[in-house]
């Protein structure tokens, strides 16, 4: 590349931060057929097709698709709400590995917490909570707060003398619903 067409591109990924443009996440070129799948995927996902969405999901990561880190938070999201929260478990984990970011990923701690709550790891998806409280990209707190809640009640409950001695913890009162953190 000639020195101006290389000032013009640089000009034109200057609104980008040093992180934006190092990022594994980031991609230059668009990928319709990815697009095209996690498009199809997101309706799937409203429409309670689950399933489908998780299978279409998949479909955007192989094909690369842009921000590998949010389509494995809506895997995640998928496979929970058909109650696969181990496969929930680890496509949230992939998501926060692909971010780079222990703390910069509000939705793929969520994500990470909903399955661990689901799972009964009560202590564990608290401070999956309170990891996603802290990110700097945490939109919506209301049903973060909501499952740190859920998450400590349980966790105390689970810590009663009585509970240690072979009692069943009861269930808990309602764990959030599919996509509640979008």
């Amino acid at each position: 590349l000639s020195v101006a067409s290389r000032r013009a591109e640089d000009a034109s990924f200057a609104h980008l931060s040093a992180s934006d443009a190092t990022s594994r996440r980031f991609q230059l070129k668009p990928n319709p057929p990815a697009s095209m799948a996690k498009a199809q995927a997101a309706a799937a996902f409203k429409s309670g097709n689950y399933a489908q969405a998780e299978a279409l999901f998949a479909q955007a990561i192989a094909l690369g698709g842009r921000d590998p880190h949010l389509l494995h938070a809506n895997r995640s999201a998928a496979f929970a709400a058909y109650g696969n929260h181990a496969q929930a478990l680890a496509a949230a984990d992939e998501a926060l590995e692909i971010e780079g970011s222990s703390a910069g990923f509000a939705k793929g701690h969520y994500r990470r917490a909903v399955a661990l709550a689901a799972m009964k790891e009560w202590a564990v998806g608290e401070r999956a909570c309170a990891a996603a409280l802290c990110a700097p990209d945490v939109a919506d707190r209301a049903p973060i707060m909501e499952l740190q809640d859920l998450c400590k009640e349980q966790a105390a409950r689970a810590a009663e003398p009585s509970r240690r001695e072979g009692q069943p913890t009861p269930p808990p009162a309602r764990l959030p619903p599919p996509g509640a953190y979008t």
